[in-house]
C-alpha cells in the first residue's frame, strides 16, 4: 500500500533555489560580462518545461558561441556561464543562425564561422548534460561551388534526422540555397554526399535565398525559399516551396510558387506545419488596395501544392492601416491560425497590437483589420511573439523609446480580450535598450522569454511568465496550511490515487518538486476522481493542483 500524507496549501512560490523571481527588475542573468558584448540570443523549448538558450559571447576578446539550459524554474543547469559550443574564429559581424530541440530533447544549433578562412556553415548537437554529440566545435557543412555560406535554418524530421538549409554565395555574388540531411548520431551526411541545391541549371540568375523548413510525418518536409530577380534594393522576391522526402526525393514534379504577392529584400519568411501534411506561411507584402501600405498575408499549402488562393488571405486589407507580422501559431484543436499584428497609422508614427484568426479555409474571423488588443500609441507598442496556451494565447511585446524599452505580456482569448484583471504584466521595466526578444512555447502554462539588455553593458537575460499573470515558479508553496479547501485524498490501492472534493473538480495537475508537470487532466465535471499512477511516480513529494486555485502537498512512499 502507498502511504499518502496530505497538507492543504495556498498557491505560493516554493523551492528557494528557483531562479525565476516574481520581480520584473530581477531577471535571470544568462550572461552579462562587464566590458564585453553578449549578443543574438536564441531560445528553444524542451518538453519538460525548460529551455535551451544560445548566444555569442565576446568576453574572451572574440565571439564564442555559448549555450545554457534552464529548467522550468529558471535554474541554470550548465554552470554559471553555460558551455562553449564553438570557439572557432568568428567574423566581427554576427549573422542569422538557428536553434532547435530535437525529438529526444537535445539541442541542435547551426551557425557560421571562419574556421576555413571564409564564412562556412557549422552544425552541432548538444545533449541534455551540455556535452557535444557531434565533432569538436561542430561539423562543417559546405558546398564545393560556394565561396561562403550564411544564415542557416534547421528542421528536425520525424525520424530525428536533421535538415540544415542555408544561403550559399559564389565569388561573383550569385546566391543559391543549399540543404543537407544529417545523421542524428554523427552529424554526417546521410548519403555521404554534399548538399542538394536550389540553383539555376545554367547561368547566374535568378538567385535563391532565405530558406525555411517545416517537417511533418513520414520523415518528409517542406523547403520554402525566395527567388530574387533584379538588383538590390529593387529586387523582386517571390515565394516558392518544395515537398521533399528523406534522402532528397522530390515529391512534387516542380517547385510551387504559392503566392503571387512579392516580399521585400529585408523580410525573412518562416513556414510552420498545419498540424497535418501541409504548411502555413505568414508574410508582409503590399496592401491589396494600396501598394503604398503594408499588409500581412497568410497562405496555406496542402500536400499536393494547392493553396487557398493566388495571393493568400490579407489580414488587414483596408486602406487606413499598415500591419506587420508579430508572430503566429496554428491551433490544432480549432484548426485555426492566430496571428499577432503590429498595426500602425499610415505615417507609422503610432503603433499598437492587434490579433487576427484565420479559419482552415482562409477566412478572417476577427473582422476586416483584426481585433485591437492595444491601441496605437506614439510610445510604439510592437509585438514580438505569440504562443498558444490551451484556447488562449500569450502575447509578448515591447514599448518605449531609447533606453526606456519595457517588455510586457498579456493573455488574450480568441476575441483578443485580455484575461488578466490587470490586463498586462511587465517582464522587464529596467531603464535600458532591449533587442533580439525571443519566446519559447508555452509548457505547463508557462512561457519563457529571452533578450539582449544594456542595463549593465550588453548582456543576455531571461524571465518566465505564467498564464495567471505571475512571474516566478507557478508551483505551490510548502507553507500556509489551508484547512477549509474541502478536498480529501481517499485511502486507495497502491496503483490508484483517489480525490474527493466538495466543489467540482474541473482541472487537476500533478507536479514534482522540480516544477515538472507529471499528470494533467482538463474539462472534467466531477467531485470524485481516480488517477491511475504510472511508473513515473517514484517515492517523494508531489504537488496536486486543483482548478488552479487550491493545491495539496502529497508525500508518496
Amino acid at each position: 500500500m502507498k502511504k499518502v500524507y496530505i497538507f492543504f496549501l495556498l498557491l505560493l512560490p516554493f523551492l528557494a533555489e528557483a531562479q525565476f523571481a516574481n520581480d520584473s527588475t530581477n531577471n535571470v542573468v544568462i550572461q552579462d560580462a562587464i566590458g564585453s558584448e553578449q549578443a543574438t540570443p536564441l531560445i528553444s523549448a524542451r518538453n519538460d518545461g525548460g529551455v535551451y538558450i544560445s548566444w555569442f559571447d565576446q568576453s574572451s576578446g572574440s565571439y564564442v558561441l555559448r549555450m545554457q539550459r534552464l529548467d522550468a524554474l529558471g535554474n541554470k543547469l550548465w554552470g554559471t556561464n553555460g558551455v562553449v559550443v564553438s570557439n572557432a574564429p568568428q567574423s566581427t559581424a554576427l549573422f542569422r543562425y538557428d536553434l532547435k530541440t530535437d525529438n529526444e530533447g537535445n539541442a541542435i544549433v547551426a551557425f557560421q564561422d571562419q574556421r576555413t578562412g571564409n564564412m562556412q556553415i557549422v552544425a552541432q548537437k548538444m545533449d541534455s548534460t551540455g556535452a557535444p554529440v557531434w565533432a569538436t566545435n561542430g561539423v562543417v557543412l559546405s558546398d564545393a561551388d560556394a565561396a561562403e555560406g550564411l544564415a542557416p535554418v534547421i528542421g528536425v524530421l520525424s525520424n530525428n534526422n536533421v535538415v540544415v538549409a542555408w544561403n550559399a554565395y559564389s565569388s561573383t555574388n550569385q546566391k543559391w540555397v543549399c540543404y543537407i540531411e544529417l545523421n542524428p548520431a554523427t552529424g554526417a551526411s546521410i548519403n555521404g554526399a554534399g548538399p542538394a541545391r536550389v540553383k539555376p541549371a545554367t547561368g547566374t540568375t535568378p538567385n535563391y535565398t532565405r530558406p525555411s523548413i517545416a517537417s511533418y510525418a513520414n520523415n518528409e518536409y517542406y523547403l520554402m525559399y525566395v527567388q530574387e530577380t533584379g538588383n538590390f534594393p529593387g529586387l523582386t522576391c517571390k515565394l516558392y516551396a518544395k515537398r521533399i522526402a528523406t534522402n532528397y526525393v522530390n515529391l512534387w514534379a516542380a517547385p510551387v510558387q504559392f503566392t503571387t504577392k512579392t516580399i521585400t529584400a529585408f523580410f525573412f519568411p518562416k513556414i510552420i506545419s498545419d498540424g497535418a501534411t501541409g504548411f502555413l506561411c505568414a508574410f508582409n507584402a503590399g496592401n491589396p488596395t494600396n501598394a503604398a501600405l503594408t499588409s500581412v498575408y497568410l497562405q496555406h499549402v496542402d500536400s499536393s501544392g494547392s493553396s487557398w488562393s493566388t495571393t493568400g488571405t490579407a489580414l488587414t486589407p483596408s486602406t487606413n492601416v499598415n500591419s506587420y507580422l508579430g508572430g503566429y501559431f496554428y491551433n490544432a484543436t480549432t484548426n485555426q491560425t492566430w496571428i499577432a499584428l503590429q498595426v500602425t497609422n499610415t505615417g507609422q508614427s503610432a503603433s499598437g497590437n492587434s490579433i487576427q484568426r484565420v479559419s482552415s479555409t482562409g477566412q478572417n474571423l476577427c473582422g476586416t483589420n483584426g481585433i485591437v488588443v492595444d491601441a496605437q500609441t506614439t510610445n510604439m507598442t510592437i509585438p514580438v511573439g505569440i504562443a498558444q496556451d490551451d484556447n488562449n494565447a500569450m502575447l509578448v511585446y515591447y514599448t518605449g523609446g531609447f533606453n526606456q524599452v519595457a517588455i510586457k505580456a498579456t493573455l488574450i482569448d480568441s476575441m483578443g480580450i485580455k484575461q488578466w484583471a490587470f490586463n498586462e504584466k511587465a517582464i522587464n521595466v529596467t531603464a535600458s535598450n532591449k533587442d533580439d526578444i525571443g519566446i519559447s512555447l508555452v509548457s505547463n502554462h508557462q512561457l519563457i522569454i529571452t533578450w539582449t539588455d544594456t542595463r549593465n553593458d550588453n548582456g543576455i537575460y531571461a524571465q518566465n511568465i505564467n498564464n495567471d499573470g505571475t512571474l516566478g515558479p507557478m508551483a505551490v508553496g510548502l507553507n500556509n496550511i489551508q484547512n477549509n479547501s474541502g478536498i480529501q485524498i481517499i485511502q486507495n490501492p497502491s496503483s490508484i490515487l483517489q480525490l474527493r472534493s466538495k466543489n467540482t473538480i474541473e482541472e487537476i495537475e500533478i507536479y514534482n518538486t522540480s516544477g515538472q508537470l507529471m499528470h494533467s487532466k482538463y474539462g472534467m465535471d466531477n467531485n470524485e476522481l481516480s488517477i491511475v499512477l504510472t511508473d513515473n511516480f517514484n517515492s517523494g513529494i508531489y504537488i496536486i493542483r486543483i482548478n488552479r486555485t487550491t493545491a495539496l502537498k502529497w508525500i508518496k512512499n
